[in-house]
């Protein structure tokens, strides 16, 4: 089996999988959570490794939870993917690639685990890109900005808005 050049870039990199938590606002744009990193702040998207037993979507999910406080209907295709240099307790850091899943938002929870150690904010896609802490996270928001979210995402959005309804 031959590698793609894509393929060949992403396993040049440690493995992340991360969620782009999502909603409309009252006028119809898209507005996208973003959370703050907990040593650095900066501003980032809730991420995490692999967790045994859990699809990329459902760790996405998972840590949009834990990190953001946030429930929802998540797609089965990441939206895309950015690089970013992990800082790690031993003061070093390495690569890593994280593919992004999208997350359309159905319900906050009140108390989450990371609650006290996070900044959270909704933001509209323009302003999340500039706010990005990563600037490979930066444009790949300015795509979904620019060129919008797959088909399957608008799927995802109107399955959301049944389970936000049935609430």
């Amino acid at each position: 089996m031959t590698m793609t050049m894509t393929e060949k870039k992403k396993s040049r990199y440690r493995r992340q999988f991360g969620a782009l938590p999502l909603r409309m606002d009252d006028a119809g744009g898209l507005e996208v959570m973003m959370v703050t990193s907990r040593e650095t702040r900066r501003w980032i998207v809730p991420k995490g490794w692999p967790i045994k037993g859990l699809s990329g979507a459902q760790t996405a999910a998972r840590e949009a939870q834990e990190e953001a406080g946030v429930l929802g209907v998540t797609g089965k295709s990441p939206v895309g993917g950015y690089i970013y240099d992990k800082r790690l307790g031993d003061g070093g850091s390495t690569r890593c690639y994280v593919e992004l899943y999208p997350l359309w938002v159905v319900d906050d929870l009140p108390r989450w685990p990371e609650r006290g150690e996070r900044e959270v904010e909704w933001l509209p896609v323009a302003q999340a890109a500039e706010r990005a802490g990563d600037a490979s996270l930066g444009e790949l928001l300015r795509a979904v900005r620019d060129k919008g979210l797959p088909r399957s995402s608008h799927k995802l959005y109107r399955k959301a808005r049944k389970a936000a309804s049935r609430g």
